[in-house]
C-alpha cells in the first residue's frame, strides 16, 4: 500500500515536473524546477539553472510522504541577501523565487555530514 501510494505522489510529480518543461533549461517564464526533501537528503544536491527572461526562477522542494520534519534553511545567497527560510514541515512543499547568482541551504534538523545541504545556481538567461 505504501510503495503504491509513493508510486503515485512520484509518479504525479513527475508529471508536474514534465508539464513546466521537464528540464533545467528555465528560459520560458512562469517555470518551476523542482528540488525532494527526502529522509536526510536534498536531490539534486547541486542544481544549476537557468532564470527566466526577468532574471529569476522559480523553485520547488517537494518534501516525500512519509517523511521526518525537515527546513531549508538558506545560509548565503549573492549581496548577501537570502530568501525566507521554509517552515519546519515533513510533507508538503515550499515554493521559492531566486534571482541570478548562487545560494547555499541546509536543513537545521539534520548535521551537513547526513546530507542534508545543497547548493542552487541561477544563471542569467541566456540568448
Amino acid at each position: 500500500m505504501r510503495s503504491r501510494l509513493l508510486a503515485l505522489v512520484m509518479g504525479t510529480a513527475l508529471l508536474a515536473w514534465w508539464s513546466c518543461g521537464g528540464g533545467t533549461d528555465l528560459s520560458g517564464s512562469n517555470q518551476t524546477d523542482t528540488l525532494t526533501v527526502g529522509n536526510y537528503y536534498f536531490a539534486p544536491y547541486l542544481d544549476s539553472v537557468k532564470a527566466a527572461a526577468n532574471d529569476s526562477v522559480t523553485l520547488t522542494f517537494l518534501w516525500e510522504i512519509g517523511g521526518v520534519t525537515h527546513n531549508v534553511t538558506w545560509d548565503s545567497g549573492p549581496g548577501n541577501r537570502v530568501p525566507t527560510n521554509s517552515q519546519n514541515q515533513s510533507a508538503g512543499a515550499y515554493m521559492v523565487t531566486l534571482g541570478v547568482g548562487t545560494y547555499t541551504y541546509h536543513c537545521t534538523f539534520h548535521s551537513i555530514s547526513d546530507g542534508m545541504n545543497g547548493t542552487i545556481v541561477v544563471q542569467p538567461p541566456g540568448p
